[in-house]
């Protein structure tokens, strides 16, 4: 398991207000544009006791999250391999692709999994 790098965590430090360990972060495979000229930024996605963030770092970063608590309607779309967060309004990148024990770990902790 790859550590959260320290751009990205001092992002969610900034987002989140809170210097506590994120309870889990994970390196999805999916990869954006980030303002680097020949490759592709990964998607972070942590879950912090209250909160779950979307975090990419780079020249053109993004963070954003919703309360932990309303993320019980999220689900794990098999046919394309994503973890959907459910409401994602507030996020712009809602479907992120983890392997299914992955991301079966992450919808337990969300409440989604039954």
């Amino acid at each position: 398991m790859t550590p959260l790098p320290q751009k990205a965590r001092d992002l969610l430090r900034a987002e989140t207000g809170s210097d506590t360990e994120p309870v889990l972060c994970l390196e999805s495979g999916t990869r954006v544009d980030a303002g680097w000229w020949l490759r592709r930024a990964p998607v972070w996605l942590c879950i912090t006791a209250d909160r779950v963030a979307v975090v990419v770092a780079g020249r053109r970063h993004h963070v954003a999250s919703v309360p932990r608590a309303a993320c019980r309607q999220s689900r794990y779309d098999q046919a394309t391999g994503e973890l959907v967060i459910e409401p994602g309004d507030a996020l712009r990148f809602d479907r992120l692709a983890f392997p299914p024990r992955e991301a079966l770990r992450i919808l337990h902790l969300l409440g989604a999994a039954a």
